[in-house]
């Protein structure tokens, strides 16, 4: 889902997402002029390759996450930073904020149950 930034509320909006075991539900809302709160949650199983033994396995996502979405760039503090998100085109991509999401959490080292058992 494709939104200008202008069209968010200050009520708070839902978002739903699924892809095969996947689901994300969250919602966002304006806190400013400039800014967007964007949180959600993530639940089920992703399908990836373990980083080990490089079989396929269902890997388990339960997570939740909380941005900010800033209209143009940004001078965050450092703390911030990685939980903002610029938004130079002044039209927010919440499907690619989402996929993007789902990427950094699959580029962590991910093990198959047997080879966690194998290095305990």
């Amino acid at each position: 889902m494709k939104i200008e930034f202008k069209k968010v509320s200050f009520n708070s909006s839902t978002i739903n997402y699924s892809q095969n075991n996947l689901k994300f539900n969250g919602i966002f809302e304006k806190i400013d002029q400039k800014t967007v709160k964007f949180k959600g949650k993530f639940s089920g199983t992703l399908s990836h390759i373990c980083d080990r033994c490089a079989e396929n396995f269902d890997l388990p996502f339960n997570e939740e996450i909380e941005l900010k979405i800033i209209e143009g760039i940004t001078e965050e503090k450092e703390e911030d930073f990685f939980n903002t998100i610029e938004c130079i085109d002044s039209i927010i991509d919440f499907d690619e904020i989402i996929k993007s999401e789902i990427e950094l959490y699959k580029n962590d080292y991910h093990y198959c149950e047997k080879c966690k058992q194998q290095g305990e």
